[in-house]
């Protein structure tokens, strides 16, 4: 569906957001430099005015490559009416000195469930990366039983402490379980090398290569695990650790649906993993909810009609 087509149709339910409260950006704006929040905040103060986009900054957010990415999302929703909105360039806008200055919707593509003054806005720096990735999981497509029966990991070590218990498991179940790290930011050179004592280390594999596994884990990193759009779309069973962290289009999914839930500390990972063995039927109608949500929710035209139906509710 082209995106002209797409902006006219409604929205499902779900993503029928409702924005409440003041919409004060220049309140906003001023109390946070008065507090010297300003790059805390990593805020872009986005202005669109007859037809154009003014952007005035606050510590020179503007030159970050999301925002960047984010002023070029933008023009493609134009012609807009005339609005004003706020947008951070980190994933997250959770500190509560940053909370208590806020007298506006602040447009994030990650917040906590309890978090009522941060907008989830899609993730618009991925958008570029994604729709190769789509393309080439498209041309790479693998029946079900052609599938390598493993639940496969490869990521880096942010978010370790959630992390880190999972890939152990895969030592411990080597046969059922491939997870190791494959990039090692945010950690000591201590930490690293015990992770290569133990085993724990492997290259990198590329996301569409990831996909000649039947189950692929979903593990937070900083906040949201950042594989689990495209996983959607792999045409392999997802495991998606349990989390409070949420992106703009989770209210949409459903576990056992969708994908499969498992504790954030893997105590349950083993039994979820046999769990499947014996409900292939039921994994394979879940792999095709989690195509045809990929489809039709995760397409670069829905993201933009979502993102123009919070623009307008901003009026």
């Amino acid at each position: 569906m082209r995106w002209e087509e797409k902006r006219r149709s409604p929205l499902p339910s779900w993503a029928q957001v409702r924005i409440e409260g003041p919409n004060d950006v220049a309140r906003t704006v001023a109390e946070i430099e008065r507090c010297g929040l300003g790059q805390a905040a990593q805020l872009t103060r986005f202005s669109i005015q007859k037809g154009r986009i003014v952007s005035p900054t606050i510590q020179q957010a503007w030159q970050h490559p999301r925002v960047l990415k984010m002023r070029f999302f933008i023009q493609r929703l134009l012609p807009l009416p005339d609005v004003e909105f706020l947008f951070t360039s980190h994933d997250l806008y959770e500190d509560p000195q940053l909370l208590a200055c806020t007298h506006a919707p602040v447009f994030a593509i990650s917040k906590t469930s309890q978090n009522a003054k941060v907008v989830l806005f899609p993730h618009v720096e991925w958008l570029f990366h994604w729709q190769r990735l789509k393309r080439k999981l498209q041309q790479q497509e693998m029946a079900w039983e052609q599938k390598k029966p493993v639940l496969f990991w490869r990521g880096a070590t942010t978010g370790f402490t959630s992390r880190y218990p999972i890939v152990q498991l895969s030592r411990k179940y080597p046969e059922e379980i491939d997870a190791l790290f494959s990039s090692f930011p945010q950690i000591d050179e201590a930490v690293q090398r015990r992770l290569m004592e133990e085993n724990l280390v492997g290259q990198g594999v590329a996301e569409e290569a990831q996909a000649q596994f039947r189950y692929l884990l979903s593990l937070d990193g900083n906040c949201f695990g950042g594989s689990f759009f495209w996983q959607l779309a792999s045409g392999s069973v997802v495991f998606k650790q349990d989390s409070d962290y949420q992106e703009w289009y989770y209210p949409g999914l459903s576990p056992y649906v969708h994908y499969i839930p498992f504790a954030r500390n893997g105590a349950e990972k083993k039994k979820k993993k046999r769990w499947p063995e014996t409900h292939e039927e039921e994994c394979k109608g879940l792999v095709r909810s989690a195509i045809k949500f990929s489809e039709e929710i995760l397409s670069v035209e829905a993201m933009m009609a979502y993102a123009d139906y919070l623009l307008h509710q901003l009026i």
